[in-house]
């Protein structure tokens, strides 16, 4: 198993709030930039085995340019969206940012802690009003950000990075 991937446990303490999250809110890296690089992710976002439709609700786009959006079926107390990821296309790049919003801060925390261990230093990012750090991996930029307003305190943007020119990107292991 890759040691970047990890498991978001429902662990009680993560939570934030004092509640387990929920598990369909949580992803691990390398699910999250499997939704990114899926094949066709952009044209048939249905197609994204990650995001089930049970758990999550698809809303699409009205153009190829435009972010398609997954929210999910759970809710917070105030009747909100318990979270959203979002396929953000980048014109001229071969596949969007995904981006991970949520209410937990356990499901970005599991992330970070795999970052730090495999050795990638954090970078602080200037942000307003909130708190925010990237992490620059060969295969791509994940930027966290923490203390948002509205409805979704925490954000993870995973950027992939384009391989150079005569090289190949690695393959996902799904």
């Amino acid at each position: 198993m890759n040691s970047i991937a990890v498991v978001v446990a429902a662990v009680a303490l993560w939570g934030g709030t004092g509640a387990a999250p929920a598990r369909a809110q949580c992803f691990d890296l390398p699910q999250l930039l499997g939704i990114g690089s899926a094949r066709l992710a952009v044209e048939h976002p249905e197609s994204i085995r990650q995001l089930p439709a049970a758990e999550w609700q698809l809303q699409r786009a009205a153009s190829p340019t435009q972010e398609i959006v997954w929210t999910s079926v759970q809710t917070t107390t105030l009747g909100v969206a318990a979270a959203e990821v979002r396929l953000r296309p980048l014109p001229g790049q071969p596949t969007p940012d995904v981006l991970l919003k949520t209410t937990q801060a356990a499901c970005l925390r599991q992330v970070r802690s795999a970052l730090k261990s495999q050795g990638v230093k954090p970078v602080p990012v200037t942000c307003p009003n909130c708190e925010a750090q990237r992490y620059q991996a060969p295969e791509f930029v994940a930027t966290f950000y923490s203390g948002l307003k509205g409805d979704f305190p925490y954000l993870l943007v995973v950027h992939p990075v384009a391989p150079p020119a005569g090289t190949t990107a690695p393959v996902s292991r799904e």
